[in-house]
């Protein structure tokens, strides 16, 4: 993906402000922790570590929401996990190449 420390510094940035979002809007939700959008940060994956706990803080969450938040979450990381398995597999081989984005949803759909 990236061949320098920069690079990577570089491309950690996106990642990293879409991880701002439910900390910018954590007194949105303590305000109304069951407005639609606490709720749908509680369901997105990528938001639910940081939305969910401070809803939970705030009003009792359904069990339901919990339920299907945990196990988005879950579902989540085994999908990142096994994504990040296939690309690392062919990539360690491509040494001294940089992949593109096409190159890289190619390997995971081919495996």
């Amino acid at each position: 993906m990236s061949s320098t420390e920069a690079e990577a510094r570089q491309a950690q940035v996106p990642v990293q402000l879409l991880m701002m979002i439910p900390y910018i809007s954590f007194f949105a939700l303590l305000n109304d922790p069951n407005s639609s959008l606490a709720v749908w940060m509680t369901l997105i994956p990528f938001w639910s570590p940081i939305a969910a706990p401070v809803r939970y803080g705030a009003t009792r969450i359904p069990p339901v929401e919990l339920a299907a938040s945990i196990a988005m979450l879950v579902a989540a990381v085994l999908l990142v996990t096994w994504m990040a398995a296939r690309i690392y597999r062919v990539g360690i081989l491509m040494t001294g190449k940089r992949p593109s984005f096409k190159e890289i949803v190619r390997w995971v759909r081919a495996g």
